[in-house]
């Protein structure tokens, strides 16, 4: 499991210690393949192509075929049964 920040480019957090399981699509398949490698208290800017984000349908706050950037910081990683 990973947990990960999601902060707006004035700083302000908007998702904080977001967690899910890497490989179970809980998240946009660019988010998953993004944190793999990275370590705990790391950051990364994360540039995802609309086909690895919210692909042709968009969503309530993304337009259809849009590419994405998100800066991500790993706050935490359990393995399972840990």
């Amino acid at each position: 499991m990973a947990g990960v920040r999601f902060e707006l480019p004035d700083g302000r957090v908007l998702l904080d210690d977001v967690s899910f399981r890497v490989g179970e699509g809980g998240v946009i398949r660019g988010l998953e393949e993004g944190v793999v490698g990275m370590r705990v208290g790391g950051t990364r800017r994360l540039l995802i192509p609309a086909r690895l984000g919210r692909g042709t349908h968009g969503s309530a706050r993304v337009p259809p075929n849009s590419d994405l950037t998100y800066d991500v910081q790993l706050v935490g990683v359990s393995r399972p049964g840990a």
